[in-house]
């Protein structure tokens, strides 16, 4: 059961996202709920990434967004980023000629200033494999590496809402399994709540609690993750292939 508004960490009602004449969102409506991991999936083009970017303040929408009841609808996308709202956009988003020490600062310096997060040796300890590569570029890591990159910074926020879009796009199978075993990690350490848009629909729902499946712009169904990864005909209908890719708009 979805939960209400006023208990949720993030409530989206009647949500529209409109580039130029083309209409990405048909008064879409969800919520997640504290320290629940929800995922959002759908096709290429279903909308995954318009609703991402809405919800930080990334692109203009029309409808009522609110984190931790307070709307957020209309705000900069740094003022809600200063709410705790933490977005690792889909392509990774790191500094490719900055070193991955230099990436992981900017991630404490976007932290408020009321908020305790991990400490940059905490943040490396999650993610081992980036320990030995602090003084590297990070356009010399490898993409699951970036990912992972990518994640331990938006950690580093100390967000109390992450936002994810498609962490496996691009990526080998190896490193897909190893950038999602990092999520559950820090989901289940850190009791974030959490939006995960993905097309991979099998890893997805495995980390999630809960899922919405985006189909033209609208939500086509909900329910637990249990429950849709057992439908075929949800899987069918509206799923389609577990590759990763991207989603525009």
């Amino acid at each position: 059961m979805s939960a209400a508004p006023s208990e949720a960490a993030l409530s989206v009602d009647g949500l529209y996202v409109t580039y130029g004449r083309v209409e990405a969102l048909h008064g879409v409506s969800l919520t997640v709920g504290p320290a629940e991991v929800v995922a959002l999936l759908g096709a290429n083009g279903a909308g995954k990434t318009s609703l991402l970017r809405a919800v930080s303040g990334a692109v203009r929408a029309r409808g009522t967004v609110q984190v931790y009841g307070r709307k957020v609808t209309g705000m900069p996308g740094h003022r809600i980023a200063a709410l705790g709202v933490g977005h690792v956009p889909e392509g990774r988003g790191t500094f490719v000629d900055l070193t991955v020490e230099e990436n992981l600062r900017l991630g404490v310096m976007a932290r408020r200033r009321s908020a305790v997060g991990l400490t940059l040796e905490q943040a490396l300890e999650l993610y081992p494999e980036l320990a030995g590569f602090r003084a590297r570029k990070a356009g010399a890591l490898s993409g699951g590496q970036q990912q992972m990159l990518a994640l331990a910074r938006a950690l580093l926020a100390a967000p109390r809402l992450l936002l994810i879009d498609e962490p496996s796009t691009g990526l080998a199978p190896l490193a897909v399994a190893e950038v999602y075993r990092t999520i559950a990690s820090l989901c289940a350490r850190h009791s974030l709540a959490v939006l995960l848009a993905e097309q991979n629909v099998t890893r997805a729902l495995e980390v999630a609690d809960r899922a919405y499946v985006l189909g033209s712009g609208m939500v086509a169904a909900e329910g637990a993750a249990s429950d849709l990864a057992g439908d075929p005909a949800v899987q069918a209908a509206y799923l389609g292939t577990d590759t990763g890719g991207g989603d525009r708009p």
